[in-house]
Protein backbone atom coordinates (compact mmCIF):
# COMPACT_ATOMS: atom_id res chain seq x y z
CA UNK A 1 0.00 0.00 0.00
CA UNK A 2 0.70 3.88 -1.22
CA UNK A 3 0.94 4.67 2.60
CA UNK A 4 3.30 2.28 4.00
CA UNK A 5 5.78 3.22 1.47
CA UNK A 6 8.33 6.36 1.88
CA UNK A 7 8.53 8.15 -1.12
CA UNK A 8 12.56 8.57 -1.00
CA UNK A 9 12.45 4.51 -1.75
CA UNK A 10 11.07 4.65 -5.12
CA UNK A 11 13.61 7.17 -6.45
CA UNK A 12 16.69 4.97 -6.04
CA UNK A 13 18.25 3.44 -9.25
CA UNK A 14 16.06 5.52 -11.78
CA UNK A 15 16.78 7.41 -14.75
CA UNK A 16 14.64 10.36 -15.73
CA UNK A 17 15.02 10.94 -19.96
CA UNK A 18 14.62 14.38 -20.80
CA UNK A 19 13.97 13.56 -24.57
CA UNK A 20 11.71 11.53 -26.76
CA UNK A 21 8.33 10.03 -25.18
CA UNK A 22 5.23 8.21 -25.48
CA UNK A 23 2.10 7.64 -22.89
CA UNK A 24 4.49 6.38 -20.41
CA UNK A 25 7.21 9.41 -20.47
CA UNK A 26 10.44 9.23 -21.79
CA UNK A 27 12.15 6.48 -22.76
CA UNK A 28 15.24 7.74 -24.92
CA UNK A 29 17.56 10.87 -24.30
CA UNK A 30 19.24 12.78 -21.89
CA UNK A 31 19.30 11.56 -18.54
CA UNK A 32 18.45 14.18 -15.61
CA UNK A 33 21.08 13.77 -12.72
CA UNK A 34 19.58 14.45 -9.09
CA UNK A 35 15.76 13.84 -10.54
CA UNK A 36 13.41 12.96 -8.07
CA UNK A 37 11.36 10.06 -10.29
CA UNK A 38 8.24 10.03 -7.73
CA UNK A 39 7.44 14.00 -8.32
CA UNK A 40 8.26 13.60 -12.01
CA UNK A 41 5.80 10.56 -12.34
CA UNK A 42 3.01 12.14 -10.35
CA UNK A 43 3.30 15.48 -12.50
CA UNK A 44 3.41 14.26 -15.74
CA UNK A 45 1.34 10.52 -15.62
CA UNK A 46 -2.80 10.44 -15.09
CA UNK A 47 -1.87 7.85 -12.47
CA UNK A 48 -3.97 8.84 -9.37
CA UNK A 49 -7.11 6.57 -8.72
CA UNK A 50 -9.75 9.03 -8.14
CA UNK A 51 -13.71 8.44 -6.43
CA UNK A 52 -14.86 8.88 -9.65
CA UNK A 53 -13.48 5.92 -10.83
CA UNK A 54 -11.10 7.37 -13.03
CA UNK A 55 -7.24 7.81 -12.96
CA UNK A 56 -6.31 11.90 -13.15
CA UNK A 57 -3.07 13.91 -12.86
CA UNK A 58 -2.47 14.65 -9.20
CA UNK A 59 -2.60 18.73 -9.56
CA UNK A 60 -6.68 18.13 -11.23
CA UNK A 61 -7.47 15.96 -7.83
CA UNK A 62 -8.89 17.68 -4.40
CA UNK A 63 -7.55 17.20 -1.25
CA UNK A 64 -9.85 14.70 0.75
CA UNK A 65 -10.48 17.49 3.39
CA UNK A 66 -14.12 18.30 5.13
CA UNK A 67 -14.18 21.25 3.30
CA UNK A 68 -13.76 19.98 0.26
CA UNK A 69 -16.12 17.35 0.42
CA UNK A 70 -18.37 19.64 1.35
CA UNK A 71 -17.95 21.59 -1.80
CA UNK A 72 -17.67 18.94 -3.99
CA UNK A 73 -18.06 15.52 -2.68
CA UNK A 74 -19.47 13.17 -5.41
CA UNK A 75 -18.76 15.88 -8.48
CA UNK A 76 -15.19 16.02 -8.49
CA UNK A 77 -12.26 13.41 -8.06
CA UNK A 78 -10.79 12.50 -4.51
CA UNK A 79 -8.25 10.07 -4.52
CA UNK A 80 -9.29 6.99 -3.79
CA UNK A 81 -5.98 5.65 -2.77
CA UNK A 82 -5.75 5.42 0.98
CA UNK A 83 -3.16 8.36 2.46
CA UNK A 84 -2.25 9.28 5.94
CA UNK A 85 -3.98 12.72 7.10
CA UNK A 86 -1.00 14.23 8.43
CA UNK A 87 1.72 16.36 6.66
CA UNK A 88 3.37 13.49 5.15
CA UNK A 89 5.70 14.18 2.05
CA UNK A 90 2.97 12.60 0.31
CA UNK A 91 0.73 15.28 0.37
CA UNK A 92 3.48 17.35 -0.87
CA UNK A 93 4.48 15.67 -3.92
CA UNK A 94 1.00 15.34 -4.83
CA UNK A 95 0.15 19.09 -4.69
CA UNK A 96 -4.07 18.07 -4.60
CA UNK A 97 -6.02 21.30 -4.65
CA UNK A 98 -6.82 22.79 -1.24
CA UNK A 99 -8.90 25.23 -2.85
CA UNK A 100 -11.33 25.19 -5.97
CA UNK A 101 -9.91 27.47 -9.37
CA UNK A 102 -12.74 29.31 -11.63
CA UNK A 103 -12.96 26.51 -13.72
CA UNK A 104 -13.52 23.99 -10.59
CA UNK A 105 -16.38 26.83 -9.75
CA UNK A 106 -18.10 26.68 -13.43
CA UNK A 107 -17.89 23.11 -13.99
CA UNK A 108 -19.41 22.60 -10.00
CA UNK A 109 -22.14 24.43 -11.49
CA UNK A 110 -23.15 22.62 -14.52
CA UNK A 111 -22.63 18.93 -12.55
CA UNK A 112 -25.11 20.43 -10.09
CA UNK A 113 -27.81 21.95 -12.80
CA UNK A 114 -27.68 18.21 -14.25
CA UNK A 115 -28.24 16.86 -11.20
CA UNK A 116 -31.88 17.45 -10.55
CA UNK A 117 -33.15 15.28 -8.47
CA UNK A 118 -30.45 16.09 -5.58
CA UNK A 119 -30.75 20.12 -6.19
CA UNK A 120 -32.70 20.53 -2.59
CA UNK A 121 -29.47 19.44 -0.95
CA UNK A 122 -27.22 21.78 -2.90
CA UNK A 123 -28.65 24.35 -1.96
CA UNK A 124 -25.81 25.39 0.37
CA UNK A 125 -23.29 23.69 -1.93
CA UNK A 126 -24.25 26.52 -4.47
CA UNK A 127 -23.72 29.32 -1.84
CA UNK A 128 -20.47 27.80 -0.66
CA UNK A 129 -18.99 28.26 -4.83
CA UNK A 130 -20.83 31.73 -4.93
CA UNK A 131 -18.42 32.63 -1.24
CA UNK A 132 -15.27 31.60 -3.01
CA UNK A 133 -15.58 33.54 -6.38
CA UNK A 134 -16.66 36.45 -3.90
CA UNK A 135 -13.95 36.20 -1.78
CA UNK A 136 -11.36 36.74 -4.29
CA UNK A 137 -13.10 38.27 -6.85
CA UNK A 138 -11.25 41.60 -6.57
CA UNK A 139 -7.48 39.70 -6.80
CA UNK A 140 -8.56 38.59 -10.54
CA UNK A 141 -6.21 39.59 -13.21
CA UNK A 142 -6.67 39.59 -16.43
CA UNK A 143 -6.63 35.98 -16.82
CA UNK A 144 -9.49 34.91 -14.29
CA UNK A 145 -11.60 38.29 -15.98
CA UNK A 146 -10.89 36.47 -19.69
CA UNK A 147 -12.29 33.13 -18.43
CA UNK A 148 -15.27 34.44 -16.99
CA UNK A 149 -15.81 36.59 -20.13
CA UNK A 150 -15.60 33.21 -22.16
CA UNK A 151 -17.88 31.50 -20.30
CA UNK A 152 -20.61 33.79 -18.86
CA UNK A 153 -22.63 33.09 -22.06
CA UNK A 154 -23.10 29.68 -21.61
CA UNK A 155 -23.04 29.77 -17.26
CA UNK A 156 -25.98 28.89 -15.39
CA UNK A 157 -27.14 30.48 -12.38
CA UNK A 158 -30.11 29.58 -9.89
CA UNK A 159 -32.86 32.08 -9.57
CA UNK A 160 -34.88 32.64 -6.69
CA UNK A 161 -37.61 30.45 -8.25
CA UNK A 162 -35.14 27.38 -7.95
CA UNK A 163 -34.91 27.69 -11.75
CA UNK A 164 -31.66 27.54 -13.75
CA UNK A 165 -30.90 30.45 -15.66
CA UNK A 166 -28.28 32.17 -17.95
CA UNK A 167 -26.39 34.34 -15.91
CA UNK A 168 -27.26 37.38 -18.85
CA UNK A 169 -30.68 36.73 -17.74
CA UNK A 170 -30.45 37.10 -13.83
CA UNK A 171 -31.15 40.53 -12.44
CA UNK A 172 -30.05 41.78 -8.54
CA UNK A 173 -31.44 44.11 -6.63
CA UNK A 174 -29.57 47.15 -5.85
CA UNK A 175 -31.63 48.75 -3.15
CA UNK A 176 -31.31 45.54 -0.98
CA UNK A 177 -35.07 45.49 -0.21
CA UNK A 178 -35.97 42.26 1.66
CA UNK A 179 -39.75 42.58 0.54
CA UNK A 180 -39.28 42.30 -3.48
CA UNK A 181 -39.77 38.40 -3.25
CA UNK A 182 -43.04 39.17 -4.67
CA UNK A 183 -41.59 39.68 -7.80
CA UNK A 184 -39.61 36.61 -8.58
CA UNK A 185 -42.12 35.62 -11.00
CA UNK A 186 -41.64 38.44 -13.07
CA UNK A 187 -37.58 39.21 -12.72
CA UNK A 188 -35.42 36.29 -12.18
CA UNK A 189 -33.26 37.26 -9.75
CA UNK A 190 -30.16 35.61 -8.72
CA UNK A 191 -31.04 33.31 -5.62
CA UNK A 192 -28.12 34.12 -2.34
CA UNK A 193 -27.99 33.33 1.07
CA UNK A 194 -28.09 36.67 3.56
CA UNK A 195 -24.53 36.33 3.56
CA UNK A 196 -24.10 36.39 0.10
CA UNK A 197 -26.21 38.78 -0.22
CA UNK A 198 -24.21 41.18 1.41
CA UNK A 199 -21.02 40.97 0.53
CA UNK A 200 -19.16 43.76 0.07
CA UNK A 201 -18.31 42.08 -4.11
CA UNK A 202 -21.32 41.77 -4.73
CA UNK A 203 -21.79 44.26 -7.58
CA UNK A 204 -18.64 43.24 -8.69
CA UNK A 205 -19.93 39.70 -9.29
CA UNK A 206 -22.90 40.90 -11.31
CA UNK A 207 -20.70 42.92 -13.32
CA UNK A 208 -18.50 40.45 -14.39
CA UNK A 209 -20.71 38.07 -14.31
CA UNK A 210 -23.17 40.47 -17.22
CA UNK A 211 -25.44 39.97 -14.27
CA UNK A 212 -28.31 43.19 -14.40
CA UNK A 213 -29.06 45.28 -11.32
CA UNK A 214 -32.07 46.80 -10.79
CA UNK A 215 -34.16 48.94 -8.48
CA UNK A 216 -37.05 47.39 -7.62
CA UNK A 217 -39.21 50.88 -6.86
CA UNK A 218 -39.08 51.65 -10.24
CA UNK A 219 -40.90 48.69 -11.34
CA UNK A 220 -44.65 49.27 -11.99
CA UNK A 221 -47.60 47.02 -12.56
CA UNK A 222 -49.88 48.86 -15.02
CA UNK A 223 -53.35 48.68 -12.92
CA UNK A 224 -55.44 49.69 -16.36
CA UNK A 225 -58.58 47.33 -16.85
CA UNK A 226 -58.11 45.56 -12.99
CA UNK A 227 -61.90 44.59 -11.50
CA UNK A 228 -62.19 41.91 -8.48
CA UNK A 229 -61.68 38.47 -9.89
CA UNK A 230 -64.94 37.19 -8.26
CA UNK A 231 -66.08 34.40 -10.50
CA UNK A 232 -62.30 32.70 -9.93
CA UNK A 233 -62.55 33.58 -6.17
CA UNK A 234 -65.84 31.83 -5.83
CA UNK A 235 -65.30 28.89 -8.06
CA UNK A 236 -62.06 28.30 -5.45
CA UNK A 237 -64.36 28.17 -2.95
CA UNK A 238 -67.02 25.78 -4.69
CA UNK A 239 -63.45 23.35 -4.96
CA UNK A 240 -61.51 24.03 -1.91
CA UNK A 241 -63.69 21.06 0.47
CA UNK A 242 -62.39 18.78 -2.67
CA UNK A 243 -59.26 20.34 -2.27
CA UNK A 244 -58.98 19.32 1.63
CA UNK A 245 -60.63 15.93 0.71
CA UNK A 246 -57.85 15.12 -1.70
CA UNK A 247 -55.25 16.56 0.79
CA UNK A 248 -56.07 14.48 3.14
CA UNK A 249 -55.86 11.41 1.54
CA UNK A 250 -52.71 12.28 0.02
CA UNK A 251 -51.28 12.69 3.43
CA UNK A 252 -50.55 16.38 3.33
CA UNK A 253 -50.06 18.38 6.83
CA UNK A 254 -52.86 19.31 8.82
CA UNK A 255 -51.47 23.11 8.51
CA UNK A 256 -51.71 23.11 5.06
CA UNK A 257 -55.24 21.71 5.05
CA UNK A 258 -56.61 23.87 7.94
CA UNK A 259 -55.30 27.26 6.46
CA UNK A 260 -56.92 27.26 3.01
CA UNK A 261 -60.07 28.74 3.41
CA UNK A 262 -58.47 31.49 5.07
CA UNK A 263 -55.94 32.30 2.32
CA UNK A 264 -59.07 31.91 0.02
CA UNK A 265 -61.75 33.81 1.67
CA UNK A 266 -60.48 36.20 4.16
CA UNK A 267 -56.84 36.76 3.63
CA UNK A 268 -56.00 37.46 -0.74
CA UNK A 269 -57.18 39.79 -2.87
CA UNK A 270 -57.95 38.03 -6.51
CA UNK A 271 -58.09 40.09 -9.06
CA UNK A 272 -58.02 39.95 -12.61
CA UNK A 273 -57.60 41.89 -16.03
CA UNK A 274 -56.56 41.32 -19.74
CA UNK A 275 -53.51 41.75 -19.57
CA UNK A 276 -50.53 42.11 -16.72
CA UNK A 277 -47.42 44.27 -17.90
CA UNK A 278 -44.95 45.15 -15.56
CA UNK A 279 -42.91 48.77 -16.95
CA UNK A 280 -39.53 49.39 -15.73
CA UNK A 281 -38.30 53.29 -15.75
CA UNK A 282 -41.70 53.41 -18.17
CA UNK A 283 -40.56 50.87 -20.80
CA UNK A 284 -42.21 47.43 -21.10
CA UNK A 285 -40.48 44.75 -18.97
CA UNK A 286 -42.56 41.97 -18.62
CA UNK A 287 -45.48 40.31 -19.23
CA UNK A 288 -47.13 37.15 -16.92
CA UNK A 289 -50.56 35.52 -17.43
CA UNK A 290 -50.75 35.41 -13.58
CA UNK A 291 -48.87 36.98 -10.74
CA UNK A 292 -48.79 36.50 -7.08
CA UNK A 293 -47.96 39.05 -4.72
CA UNK A 294 -47.49 37.43 -1.65
CA UNK A 295 -46.67 40.88 0.25
CA UNK A 296 -49.66 43.00 -0.50
CA UNK A 297 -51.54 39.51 -0.34
CA UNK A 298 -52.91 39.71 -4.01
CA UNK A 299 -53.81 37.59 -6.80
CA UNK A 300 -53.67 38.53 -10.22
CA UNK A 301 -54.78 36.26 -13.19
CA UNK A 302 -55.29 37.30 -17.03
CA UNK A 303 -58.83 37.26 -18.40
CA UNK A 304 -60.38 34.66 -19.38
CA UNK A 305 -59.42 32.63 -16.01
CA UNK A 306 -59.91 28.99 -17.80
CA UNK A 307 -58.14 30.25 -20.68
CA UNK A 308 -54.93 27.88 -21.71
CA UNK A 309 -52.96 30.23 -21.57
CA UNK A 310 -53.55 31.32 -18.15
CA UNK A 311 -53.27 27.73 -17.29
CA UNK A 312 -50.01 27.29 -18.38
CA UNK A 313 -49.34 28.84 -15.03
CA UNK A 314 -52.22 29.34 -12.50
CA UNK A 315 -51.84 25.96 -10.97
CA UNK A 316 -48.41 26.19 -10.08
CA UNK A 317 -48.85 29.61 -8.68
CA UNK A 318 -51.93 28.56 -6.50
CA UNK A 319 -49.99 26.02 -5.16
CA UNK A 320 -47.54 28.56 -4.12
CA UNK A 321 -50.50 30.53 -2.65
CA UNK A 322 -52.01 27.35 -0.65
CA UNK A 323 -48.36 25.33 0.57
CA UNK A 324 -49.66 22.60 -0.86
CA UNK A 325 -46.84 22.18 -3.39
CA UNK A 326 -46.95 18.68 -5.59
CA UNK A 327 -50.99 18.98 -6.13
CA UNK A 328 -50.25 20.99 -9.44
CA UNK A 329 -52.05 18.38 -11.57
CA UNK A 330 -54.84 17.46 -9.64
CA UNK A 331 -55.81 21.45 -8.85
CA UNK A 332 -55.80 21.78 -12.44
CA UNK A 333 -58.45 18.85 -12.32
CA UNK A 334 -60.49 20.30 -9.80
CA UNK A 335 -60.74 23.69 -11.39
CA UNK A 336 -61.66 22.65 -14.93
CA UNK A 337 -63.85 19.87 -14.47
CA UNK A 338 -67.52 19.91 -13.24
CA UNK A 339 -68.84 18.50 -10.08
CA UNK A 340 -70.30 15.35 -11.50
CA UNK A 341 -66.73 14.51 -12.91
CA UNK A 342 -65.58 15.24 -10.15
CA UNK A 343 -67.00 13.10 -7.74
CA UNK A 344 -67.09 10.01 -10.32
CA UNK A 345 -63.15 10.34 -10.08
CA UNK A 346 -63.36 10.38 -5.91
CA UNK A 347 -65.30 7.85 -6.27
CA UNK A 348 -62.90 5.45 -8.65
CA UNK A 349 -59.98 6.02 -6.20
CA UNK A 350 -61.70 5.72 -2.71
CA UNK A 351 -61.76 9.78 -1.87
CA UNK A 352 -63.93 10.24 0.87
CA UNK A 353 -66.74 12.89 -1.18
CA UNK A 354 -67.14 16.35 1.05
CA UNK A 355 -70.69 16.64 2.14
CA UNK A 356 -72.68 19.78 3.39
CA UNK A 357 -70.96 19.72 6.63
CA UNK A 358 -67.15 20.13 5.01
CA UNK A 359 -68.32 23.09 3.34
CA UNK A 360 -66.39 26.67 5.39
CA UNK A 361 -67.90 29.87 4.60
CA UNK A 362 -65.89 32.51 6.37
CA UNK A 363 -66.86 36.33 6.49
CA UNK A 364 -64.44 37.85 3.92
CA UNK A 365 -62.69 40.87 6.00
CA UNK A 366 -62.80 44.40 5.24
CA UNK A 367 -59.25 45.72 3.91
CA UNK A 368 -58.75 49.47 3.93
CA UNK A 369 -58.29 51.50 0.69
CA UNK A 370 -58.85 50.15 -2.88
CA UNK A 371 -58.75 46.50 -4.12
CA UNK A 372 -55.98 47.54 -5.98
Amino acid sequence: MIKNIKPETLTKNVRIYWGHSNKTGAIDGTPISNANYVEWFVENIQCIPTTLNTYEFASNIFVDSKEMKELCDEYMPFPSIPLSQDKSDWHRIFNFKTQPLLNDCFRLFDKIRHDEKNLNDNFDRIQMIYSYILKDIESYFACEKNVIKSQKDILYFLSENNQWKLASELYLYVDGNETNCHLNDIIPCLKLNPKNKNHSNLQKFAELFGIKQIKIDDLILDDKDFSPAEQFREKLIQISPFIKKWLKKLVYTSNSISTIDKILQQETQFIESDNLKFFYKKNLFQEANVYCDTIHQKFYITRPWKSETTFIDLPNKLCQLLNIQGFEDKLRFLLKAEREEIIKHFKKFSIEIPTDKDIVTLKQLSKSGDFL
